[in-house]
């Protein structure tokens, strides 16, 4: 608009007379003048999601007050600004993603599930805009995707996955990356379904396009990322061998470059691989330095605490198998009690330790586990769906 503008200044002279010239002026150089106002308020909403992004891209869910207290002053910034000029497509569609961003860091999923949403109209109301913005709006669909398979809906989950592999179907071939995206959501929405073989086989799927595209640094985070996803499957699927070379492969990369929730967590992960493998002498030695790493990071929460305390343990002689059964009990209410909190409760997303602990106490299959509590959750939704 503004270049636009420029060039009906430039020809001003063409419709001007000496009785509306003034007029012509005022209402051309209003024009300018309002365009520069709505694009300063799209570059301050661009900014706040950026900051906000560039503190979640290395710190992930928030588990403590600083990182709370830090996001918290971000959105702040969000509500001090007049809405005056709240009437583009850019100013609504950043307005809400930053928001939308920090309610999801907060676990606040329902109230972002409503700005999530409206982007997706948005887009969809002007769809000239996804040929303009093919990112965004397959970005706009997996952030929407992600907050329903934290509340747990799966019927408007497989929905939006669904319109994803449409947009890939029409736009994949103009950037690889649109298929990965895709992928890769597919990989974290099997995995709390207990589906570890069909995780399996997507996340294969995903070693081959990586194979066929440019090694930047956001898909080498991918790829770490990854590696964390298939540690987790090999747990599902009982093999710790396997389980333990790609967690390795995480935790021996340069830490700095990636997620800080994930890689620290990642060493708890381990630490449940060795218990598994029956590593007692070595598990003994990470306890202690994960210790050290959690407590020097700040990222040493009530969840890993108990675990930790657990782990250490787990050398002590004893009497019979239940005592080890008895463990397993105090360190499911432990850990469900910590997990009263909601911003505690993030850690649960990065493994579904209650499930596991289940697993040992009923001395049953992990997978077993997670796939009957998803068919619970699902016929719940399903029932519930037919209620209303």
């Amino acid at each position: 608009m503004e270049e636009i503008i420029d060039w009906e200044i430039v020809l001003l002279v063409e419709e001007a007379t000496p009785t509306n010239y003034l007029e012509l002026v005022n209402k051309y150089f209003d024009e300018l003048y309002d365009s520069i106002d709505k694009k300063k308020k799209i570059i301050g909403y661009k900014y706040l999601y950026q900051k906000l992004r560039a503190k979640a891209l290395f710190t992930g869910l928030t588990r403590n007050d600083e990182d709370v207290l830090e996001f918290q002053k971000i959105a702040n910034e969000s509500l001090e600004q007049k809405d005056a000029f709240f009437n583009t497509f850019s100013a609504q569609f950043y307005k809400n993603l930053m928001q939308a961003n920090f309610l999801f860091t907060q676990s606040e999923g329902l109230s972002a599930e409503k700005l999530l949403q409206e982007n997706v109209e948005l887009f969809e109301e002007n769809m000239h805009m996804v040929d303009v913005k093919p990112f965004a709006y397959i970005g706009t669909l997996r952030n929407k995707a992600v907050n329903e398979l934290g509340l747990m809906r799966y019927n408007e989950l497989f929905a939006t996955i669904a319109k994803m592999d449409a947009f890939v179907k029409d736009f994949g071939h103009t950037n690889k990356y649109y298929e990965i995206l895709t992928e890769n959501l597919k990989l974290f929405v099997y995995i709390p379904m207990g589906e570890f073989e069909k995780a399996l086989t997507i996340a294969k799927k995903l070693e081959t396009l990586y194979e066929n595209i440019a090694p930047t640094k956001v898909i080498q985070r991918e790829k770490l990322l990854q590696n964390y996803a298939l540690a987790y499957i090999y747990i599902g699927l009982g093999e710790f061998k396997l389980a333990n070379q790609h967690i390795n492969r995480l935790l021996n990369e340069q830490e700095s470059n990636f997620r800080s929730d994930l890689y620290c967590f990642a060493h708890i992960l381990s630490l449940i691989i060795h218990f598994e493998l029956g590593n007692s002498e070595l598990l003994d030695y990470r306890v202690k330095t994960t210790y050290r790493l959690l407590l020097r990071r700040n990222k040493l929460h009530a969840f890993e605490k108990h675990i930790l305390t657990f782990l250490k343990e787990f050398d002590k002689p004893r009497k019979n198998p239940q005592e080890l059964i008895d463990g397993f009990i105090a360190l499911k209410t432990n850990i469900e009690k910590a997990t009263e909190s909601k911003i505690e409760k993030n850690a649960l997303s990065l493994f579904d330790l209650i499930s596991w602990l289940e697993s040992k106490i009923e001395n049953r299959s992990f997978i077993d586990i997670k796939q009957e509590k998803f068919l619970k959750q699902h016929t719940f939704e399903v029932s519930n769906a037919h209620m209303h």
